[in-house]
């Protein structure tokens, strides 16, 4: 199992007993979890063809893939997907439990969108992008 630690949002639709500003955390599987470095940077080359070049920064982002999950955990990840939907910070630890943890990480989504997925009879999956902070 793995685990995801977030702080519920008031644009959230809350669980029943659950109030904004509280942190919750969850345990589910992760069915992807793909680091990528992006390097921005610019590249100026002479006349004689030295090259220089400017790093911008090293980013760390990370492909996320949640699930699967039944039905009876829809509400769970829909609060805590849109609770950090804002650029809210959030700790996932891909192979610790809430017991346990073993290597905890804060994250932020990137981007606009996620991806949940029907993968099956009441089974589920979500798919969603974050920057290592």
């Amino acid at each position: 199992m793995s685990v995801i630690i977030y702080t519920a949002h008031a644009r959230a639709p809350l669980l029943p007993g659950n109030v904004a500003g509280v942190v919750y955390s969850f345990e589910i599987s992760f069915i992807a979890f793909e680091k990528t470095y992006n390097a921005p940077k610019t590249q100026h080359r002479a006349l004689d063809g030295t090259t220089e070049t400017v790093l911008k920064r090293v980013d760390d982002s990370i492909n996320m893939t949640i699930g699967y999950y039944d039905s009876t955990d829809v509400g769970q990840i829909e609060e805590f997907i849109k609770s950090v939907a804002g650029g809210e910070t959030f700790t996932v630890d891909v192979d610790g439990t809430i017991a346990t943890p073993d290597d905890p990480i804060s994250v932020k989504l990137n981007g606009v969108s996620n991806s949940p997925q029907r993968v099956g009879p009441r089974t589920y999956a979500l798919s969603f992008n974050v920057f290592v902070v």
